[in-house]
């Protein structure tokens, strides 16, 4: 029996997937790809084939449009474009609509933060001393609705963009996830703080890199860990260096040219101060594939740092192996709980 046209929608989308080495996961008749976990296909019913990837708020029709979404990022080579679709990118590939800039100068956020500080410290386990910090910076807020909001600041405290995550867990609409979690339209620039000991972005000499902002936050916390807690732990906690500067790429991890030359342009960074890059993204591909351009760009004060958990712990069939920084705060406080 012939392959219905909605089979063969699937059919085909899986394969360009596969093709251009893109890992990915099949759940309710939807593709997520691991490397944009908020990036969905539909693969069957009327809309097969569509896709949206939420937490930029950009869709398309078909696997055509994904190709040239993926070239636009900087997922995909136009070389690897050409080879799996077969012919040229170039008048091909229609333009993928963006929803309408955010106003960020118009933000409306809700004073009363003590349900977000509850969550981050008692789902995510971050200190709440540290997340007070963040809000007396105006880093992080509550907006209208309760999300979290962590605010992205240019280097005169403007907000430029902002990522959103929600407090309400919800599988049914946001799939293993579990929660809302997207950028609002229009962001440009990430979600970054300066250690206190640096007063002005041209002062920073060592540059940390995060995925996430609760990764970001975390890494932050666990570097503060002090010897005596360090001694009588099992884990591995990293020890942070002055004078630096800590960004969350918030799903920009293809855009890494973008973000080291928005940096030294518009946040004025002193490349001749700058020691080290550290590369803590997840202990997986994408996260060492984002060490690797540096590596391979010339960066020679590039370093990787990964989460580690020293106790035999099973993770994916893995000895020791912690996916990001929360996961592994989240462990210490479980020890320290003695959960």
């Amino acid at each position: 029996m012939a392959a219905t046209k909605k089979e063969q929608v699937r059919s085909k989308t899986l394969a360009v997937l596969e093709a251009l080495g893109i890992e990915y996961k099949v759940k309710h008749s939807q593709a997520k790809l691991k490397v944009w976990d908020s990036l969905s296909i539909e693969l069957a019913g009327d809309y097969a084939g569509f896709w949206t990837r939420w937490s930029r708020n950009v869709k398309g029709r078909n696997h055509i449009d994904l190709v040239n979404y993926m070239v636009q990022e900087g997922l995909v080579s136009q070389e690897d474009a050409q080879r799996v679709l077969g012919h040229p990118i170039e008048g091909t590939l229609i333009e993928v609509k963006k929803s309408e800039a955010y106003d960020f100068d118009g933000m409306v956020t809700n004073p009363r933060t003590a349900k977000i500080e509850a969550w981050l410290t008692n789902v995510r386990r971050i200190n709440p001393a540290l997340i007070k910090r963040f809000i007396d910076l105006g880093l992080i807020v509550c907006d209208g609705r309760g999300n979290i909001r962590f605010l992205w600041k240019d280097q005169e405290g403007k907000v430029i963009g902002a990522d959103v995550q929600g407090i309400e867990r919800n599988e049914e609409e946001f799939g293993k996830r579990g929660y809302l979690k997207l950028i609002l339209p229009g962001s440009h620039g990430f979600f970054n703080a300066k250690s206190a000991d640096v007063a002005d972005y041209s002062e920073v000499e060592h540059v940390y890199l995060t995925e996430a902002p609760i990764d970001m936050i975390s890494l932050i916390e666990l570097g503060a860990v002090k010897d005596s807690a360090r001694e009588d732990s099992s884990f591995e906690f990293p020890r942070l260096k002055p004078k630096s500067l800590f960004i969350s790429l918030s799903g920009a991890v293809t855009k890494l040219e973008t973000t080291m030359n928005r940096l030294l342009v518009e946040y004025n960074l002193d490349p001749h101060k700058l020691q080290s890059i550290v590369v803590a993204t997840d202990n997986d591909k994408a996260g060492d594939e984002a060490y690797d351009w540096f590596a391979a760009n010339g960066y020679k004060n590039a370093e990787r740092l990964i989460p580690n958990d020293d106790q035999n712990t099973l993770l994916d069939g893995v000895v020791g192996k912690v996916n990001d920084w929360n996961e592994l705060l989240q462990r210490y406080k479980r020890e320290l709980d003695g959960e």
